[in-house]
């Protein structure tokens, strides 16, 4: 069940995109070519020519021109870093400043996941206190006093990114005991230029590129699949 949830937020790492891609723009369908001896300009699609032939008893003589194909566009990426590779082969398909370093926010919440569940106990219960919930927002809303299993608290705060989750699975393991099993895990998922100051990802120092990110996706893809 735990990996499971973490797929959904999995898609986000995949193609990678430290901001969301634009898409591209419409493209007008192509008419078909005039027909010569036709004496209309063009053709709809759900019209037969021959049949207009045989209606029109006038024609014209002129070339027909010649039909031009119409190539789409690339999609136009804003994310000022990205990398699409395949999971398996880990064979790259696409990148751009893969290897600059970013904040990743709640991206971190993955490695949180992952030490609490090779951590700690998953029926270990966790009652909810006032510093676990002074994080910024309130996702999952967890409530003062409420009792938790660390199974129970995956779902919040990865469904839902729930800082005040990550704060409560953090600080019933020893705050920074968990930050350091955090970084550990990161170096033995591949992830050599990342680095974690808290569990929940609101801080700036927890930082990866998207080289690291896609060694994390790999190793929970081939590791931890349910």
């Amino acid at each position: 069940a735990l990996w499971t949830s973490i797929a959904v937020l999995l898609q986000a790492i995949i193609v990678l995109a430290l901001a969301a891609a634009e898409g591209t723009k419409d493209v007008p369908t192509p008419m078909r070519p005039i027909r010569q001896g036709i004496p209309y300009p063009q053709v709809p699609l759900d019209i037969d020519p021959e049949a207009l032939e045989q209606a029109i008893p006038v024609f014209i003589t002129s070339p027909s021109p010649k039909a031009v194909p119409v190539v789409a566009p690339r999609p136009l990426v804003s994310a000022e870093a990205y990398i699409v590779a395949n999971l398996d082969s880990g064979e790259v398909y696409a990148e751009r400043n893969s290897r600059k370093v970013f904040p990743i926010a709640s991206i971190s919440k993955l490695v949180t996941a992952l030490v609490a569940d090779q951590h700690m106990q998953p029926d270990q219960k966790i009652t909810i206190t006032q510093s676990m919930l002074d994080a910024y927002g309130d996702a999952g809303r967890l409530m003062l006093g409420e009792t938790f299993t660390i199974s129970e608290l995956l779902y919040p705060l990865l469904l839902e990114s729930s800082n005040d989750a990550a704060e409560a699975i953090a600080q019933s393991y020893g705050y920074a005991s968990f930050i350091e099993k955090m970084n550990a895990m990161a170096v033995q998922a591949g992830m050599t230029l990342t680095s974690f100051k808290d569990a929940s990802g609101l801080s700036s120092g927890n930082v990866s590129n998207a080289v690291d990110l896609l060694a994390l996706a790999r190793y929970i893809y081939s590791n931890e699949k349910p």
